[in-house]
């Protein structure tokens, strides 16, 4: 198999293949995984790669692998984030280019069990509850 060679790549990029994925998916590894459900790949790459894979790295936008698995309604994925990396590198008030905490983007989708790990997890007050959406919207405002 032929392997393009990413335009402009700096030298750092060619000997790390994690920032070469990164380069080619516009969002990291984990979040690719985290987007196709597949909680095996996650663990995966966790065990391999663990802090080099920066899970508070945001794709083009803006959203966060905490966004991803909350907007998924995955609750396993969330506990795997929270148990490696702990709830303080995971930054639940990080709002995505639409203003969505990983809160609101799993209360808009109607997954309560995510809402209930991230409440439990990171408590009321880290979650920004008075954030709002692009449009003006408060996270209580929405259809539970």
């Amino acid at each position: 198999r032929i392997v393009p060679k990413a335009k402009n790549a700096h030298a750092n990029q060619d000997n790390n293949p994690l920032q070469f994925v990164q380069s080619a998916l516009k969002s990291t590894p984990l979040m690719w995984a985290i987007v196709q459900g597949d909680s095996r790949l996650v663990g995966d790459l966790i065990e391999k790669f663990g802090e080099e894979l920066d899970p508070g790295a945001q794709d083009a936008r803006g959203n966060t692998a905490l966004i991803l698995a909350a907007a998924k309604g995955d609750s396993l994925m969330i506990h795997a984030l929270v148990d490696e990396y702990g709830a303080e590198v995971l930054h639940p008030g990080v709002q995505n280019k639409s203003n969505h905490t990983a809160l609101m983007a799993a209360s808009s989708r109607g997954h309560t069990k995510a809402v209930r790990v991230l409440f439990n997890t990171f408590g009321l007050n880290l979650l920004r509850p008075q954030a709002r959406d692009s449009r003006g919207g408060l996270l209580w405002n929405w259809p539970r």
